[in-house]
């Protein structure tokens, strides 16, 4: 989020919970984030795009691999099989 925007200040240094792992996740504030396009707020990937990249390096956020080199998703501890995988998420 970008700490200008005035709706989203009291969330600095706040954590949110990964709906599907569970994890804690920091809300972090970067200029990276452009008030005038949309929210204000938006979710960074590390390990999606390259500006997701920066931003997950610059705050030092975990790269977390869902799917292995073949595409296929990696078993999260929750499910026993891909397919519930597939069907719980």
């Amino acid at each position: 989020m970008n700490l200008s925007h005035i709706t989203f200040q009291a969330y600095h240094g706040k954590f949110v919970r990964h709906p599907i792992r569970g994890d804690k996740m920091p809300i972090v504030v970067d200029e990276f984030v452009d008030v005038a396009f949309g929210t204000g707020a938006v979710k960074i990937t590390p390990a999606h795009d390259h500006n997701d990249f920066t931003v997950g390096k610059k705050h030092n956020l975990p790269f977390l691999q869902m799917m292995n080199e073949e595409g296929d998703i990696q078993l999260i501890d929750e499910f026993e099989k891909p397919i519930e995988c597939k069907y719980n998420v």
